[in-house]
């Protein structure tokens, strides 16, 4: 068991998360109350942690008996695998980043809906100054409306007041399928503008760009994710044909 366990956590488990994950494999299925007693973990920590280990995907509530269960190895391999090739593709686009003379600071990825807003929420240091506070948004304004009405339908107005807040002023490109808010060039509730790409230029992907950092989400995949670049040299270049990309949109 302890070369399972040190293999388990060099793959991200937690000490509480391999004994949930190996109980419900020997269980099958499991409640709540199945699985408190089977973990000697209480159930009021147990919530929080199933919820984020049903994020992750590597465990299953089932409505209609009100029971758990984990996902079977091989499809813990098969997740697991489709992270690697994530990280994979996005090996050429990192790997360029590292060779200008200034490197990043620091790369940061978020899995899951409550990862992504931190990904969002969280202010990167140095604070720019009240007149560099510019934040532009080239998104699919549909699929990001419609992801957030799953998850949480007032994270969007929430995140667009709290930059507003913070003396942001927002700049958004909007492709594909329009929907409220989006579907209006001034947004004076959240400080913000919008012009619309033609109808050729649709993304499924959300990329923001503030002065000392990037975020990009993808809400669409089987396990949505997003990735913060913190690299003011690199969000300057983005700034900048963002800009360009502006003046040339309706």
């Amino acid at each position: 068991m302890d070369t399972l366990e040190k293999a388990l956590r060099g793959l991200g488990f937690a000490d509480n998360e391999i004994e949930i994950y190996t109980s419900l494999l020997e269980l099958r299925e499991a409640s709540y109350t199945e699985l408190a007693k089977k973990t000697g973990i209480k159930r009021t920590s147990l919530y929080t942690m199933v919820s984020k280990m049903q994020e992750r995907g590597i465990i299953q509530a089932h409505v209609d008996s009100r029971t758990l269960s984990a996902i079977p190895p091989t499809e813990l391999f098969s997740l697991l695998q489709g992270k690697v090739l994530q990280l994979h593709k996005l090996i050429p686009q990192l790997s360029a980043l590292g060779t200008k003379e200034r490197a990043i600071s620091r790369v940061k990825f978020y899995l899951g809906s409550e990862n992504i807003k931190r990904a969002y929420f969280e202010e990167e240091r140095p604070i720019p100054s009240v007149k560099d506070r510019l934040v532009y948004i080239i998104t699919g304004a549909k699929v990001w409306t419609e992801f957030w009405e799953h998850h949480d339908p007032e994270f969007s107005d929430m995140y667009n007041k709290e930059l507003k807040r913070r003396g942001y002023k927002i700049f958004t490109l909007s492709s594909g399928e329009v929907s409220p808010p989006f579907d209006r060039k001034t947004v004076p509730e959240y400080n913000m503008q919008v012009r619309f790409l033609p109808a050729d230029y649709a993304y499924d992907f959300d990329l923001e760009i503030r002065p000392n950092s990037i975020v990009i989400s993808d809400l669409v995949s089987e396990q949505p994710y997003a990735i913060k670049i913190i690299s003011t040299e690199l969000a300057q270049a983005l700034a900048s044909f963002f800009r360009y990309t502006w003046s040339v949109t309706q």
